[in-house]
């Protein structure tokens, strides 16, 4: 049978799945206790199903078996990258069953994780692509298991409004998909990002505004990783994979990186709970998570998918593209008006 039919009839299973399980999932997330409470960190008043994206790291780490490989001894990646994805997924999940593990033992396994799937991706796909200044090998498998570790809890720092990280997953994997159609890229390259996006597309209808359901711990951390294997696996066959991903994901990261940044400074730990990152002071000022959701899926719309086909047109270097797009994103997240006492509390 013909690759595109079996890829098509797949993706096609993956989302229906992905669909009709989330009514029974939202009861037995109940009765394992998975409950997001409302918090200082929260944006919700009342208590909602969390772990939903289980379903997500489950059609992901089965997908890693499609990624195209360049090693004979490929199995042994495939192995490791999947250990990695289980391993981030459990602790995922664990923390959204207790809520109380410790900082240190949630970053001790996310730093584990990531070190397996860059192990396993350095099998699957040479790391040469990564390679700048003659830096050796060794060095850049160390920078790129901190880069993972650091998407984990990225992603999960942005996981606090409605929709906006299944939104954004849910955006970009049908981007990727239409400039490498555009471009005549194999669709090969991109058959695990693109079943991780059809099956958070099953299960957005449960995380858009008001939302029933949470990706919780479990799904924001795997999705934090999985991207990073992406980009690792498909930038030696496809060399602008990194450049569009980084100027794709450039709210997400300058989001993150100026609030730790500006917490970091005033002495705070960025581990404590708070409502600071731009899309919270979005949602709080208007008290609509969908205002967030807008913001995001108009900058990604208007600003980065014309950056990125700058780019892949080599209409701007890739260097240049990726620099625009990160002071554009921190513009955006320094100009949104912080949230007087009074809002907060409301």
């Amino acid at each position: 049978m013909d690759y595109s039919v079996v890829l098509g009839l797949t993706l096609v299973v993956v989302f229906f799945s992905s669909w009709l399980s989330l009514q029974r999932l939202h009861h037995v997330l109940m009765q394992l206790g998975c409950v997001a409470l409302p918090s200082a960190r929260g944006l919700h008043s009342q208590p909602i199903p969390r772990g939903g994206g289980i379903v997500i790291a489950l059609w992901g780490i089965l997908a890693i078996w499609l990624v195209p490989s360049s090693s004979d001894g490929s199995i042994y990646g495939y192995l490791l990258v999947a250990a990695g994805l289980l391993v981030v997924s459990l602790i995922g999940f664990a923390d959204d069953r207790s809520n109380n593990l410790s900082t240190t033992t949630r970053l001790s396994v996310h730093f584990t994780a990531s070190a397996l799937v860059v192990a396993g991706c350095s099998i699957i796909t040479a790391l040469d692509a990564f390679v700048i200044l003659g830096l050796p090998i060794i060095v850049v498998a160390v920078f790129l298991t901190i880069v993972g570790a650091w998407s984990i809890n990225a992603m999960n720092f942005m996981d606090g409004s409605d929709a906006l990280v299944a939104s954004q997953v849910v955006l970009t994997t049908l981007i990727f998909n239409i400039f490498a159609l555009s471009n005549d890229i194999d669709l090969r390259h991109f058959a695990m990002l693109t079943v991780v996006g059809l099956s958070t597309l099953g299960f957005l209808v449960k995380n858009l505004p008001p939302a029933t359901m949470f990706l919780g711990d479990v799904g924001s951390g795997f999705l934090g990783l999985a991207i990073v294997v992406f980009v690792i696996t498909t930038t030696p066959a496809v060399w602008w994979s990194l450049p569009v991903a980084l100027i794709l994901y450039s709210l997400f990261i300058m989001d993150t990186f100026v609030t730790l940044s500006r917490r970091m400074l005033r002495g705070e730990l960025p581990t404590n709970a708070h409502r600071e990152h731009a899309y919270q002071r979005i949602v709080q000022r208007s008290n609509r998570h969908a205002d967030a959701l807008v913001v995001n899926t108009c900058y990604l719309l208007l600003v980065a998918v014309p950056l990125s086909f700058f780019t892949i047109h080599r209409d701007l270097t890739s260097v240049m593209a990726v620099v625009i797009s990160f002071v554009l994103a921190g513009t955006l997240v320094l100009l949104t008006p912080s949230v007087s006492a009074q809002t907060q509390t409301r």
